[in-house]
């Protein structure tokens, strides 16, 4: 079985800089990776590159197929969700509306059914994402009486809601260096990576 995502040869050079050199990387279905390192070692370089935010060299593969070529919003279709080192929240919104407004896809067909009063139907509900990273006593909070833990959390939650289902995140990798994540953030963590399905998730803390 080929793992879930996957590198070989990945570089990326600004000019004459070597940001990111040769790097090779296998996640199996379920794991949970570590990318730890010092300030500008190029962990957020690597990151931008598998998700389709910069050019590189190289291969990266989902589910065994090669990406090459396809920017971040296909990517994202097919399955490979990030999320961003700084989570901004609608402060005027609760957890649970915050994730709703994550859940829209525009399309010009969605747009033009809710024109004529038919609602499209999200394809996978924030409750169930809030439950699965342990948040579902927060779903009527707002922003302000978060941690900064539990905020970092509800932006995880949002990042499967726009997939399919047969296109559900697998794993979510961090990267570093920081100090540890408390319990309950961690225990999120796994339990997403215990649960989901397909694709994967790429976690920028």
């Amino acid at each position: 079985m080929s793992p879930v995502l996957a590198t070989a040869g990945l570089s990326v050079r600004f000019g004459g800089v070597h940001a990111v050199e040769d790097v090779e990387l296998a996640v199996e279905e379920g794991q949970l990776v570590g990318l730890i390192g010092p300030n500008g070692a190029g962990k957020t370089t690597f990151i931008d590159a598998i998700t389709g935010f910069v050019r590189y060299s190289g291969r990266v593969e989902l589910d065994g197929r090669d990406l090459a070529g396809l920017p971040p919003h296909a990517r994202a279709r097919l399955g490979l969700a990030r999320t961003w080192q700084s989570t901004e929240l609608f402060d005027d919104l609760t957890v649970h509306e915050n994730l709703e407004v994550g859940a829209e896809r525009p399309s010009f067909f969605g747009l033009a059914a809710e024109v004529v009063g038919r609602r499209i139907a999200p394809g996978e509900s924030p409750d169930e994402a809030l439950r699965l990273l342990h948040l579902d006593g927060l779903r009527d909070a707002m922003p302000s009486e978060l941690t900064q833990g539990q905020r970092k959390l509800v932006g995880v939650a949002s990042a499967p809601l726009p997939r399919r289902a047969r296109g559900r995140p697998r794993h979510a990798r961090e990267r570093g260096p920081r100090p540890a994540a408390p319990a309950d953030r961690a225990r999120g963590h796994h339990d997403a990576a215990d649960r989901s399905r397909h694709g994967a998730r790429v976690d920028h803390l």
